[in-house]
């Protein structure tokens, strides 16, 4: 499968093109059940994070690619709201604060949103 392709370029040393890769070519097959299907988040966005790196800075860039791609800001909170819960790299380095931050950055938008839902992911 596509998934197993992609998961076969895994060697390579860059693991940001790597998640480049996944969200260039598996991503958008995915995108329909991101956004419309809370059920299925958890599990498509557990399979993410196994495409990127346990680094601040790759994690940043994947919070970043995945708001660009969603382009739905709600189901985007969503999303962050089980991605902080599965976050490791939350760490006092300057990386981790500088991701940390853009949690929070994107926590402050939801919180200012009319939408009680968005509101409440922000939380």
């Amino acid at each position: 499968t596509l998934l197993r392709q992609v998961d076969y370029y895994q060697v390579f040393p860059d693991k940001r093109a790597v998640l480049d890769m996944f969200f260039d070519l598996c991503l958008p097959q995915l995108l329909p059940m991101l956004s419309k299907a809370p059920e299925k988040r958890r599990a498509i966005l557990t399979i993410l994070f196994g495409f990127a790196e346990q680094a601040p800075l790759v994690r940043s860039h994947m919070v970043r690619r995945l708001y660009d791609a969603l382009g739905n800001l709600c189901a985007f909170l969503q999303c962050l709201t089980i991605l902080i819960f599965m976050e490791d790299c939350l760490t006092a380095s300057d990386h981790g604060v500088a991701l940390l931050d853009l949690y929070a950055y994107y926590a402050l938008i939801g919180a200012s949103q009319p939408q009680p839902t968005m509101r409440a992911a922000s939380l």
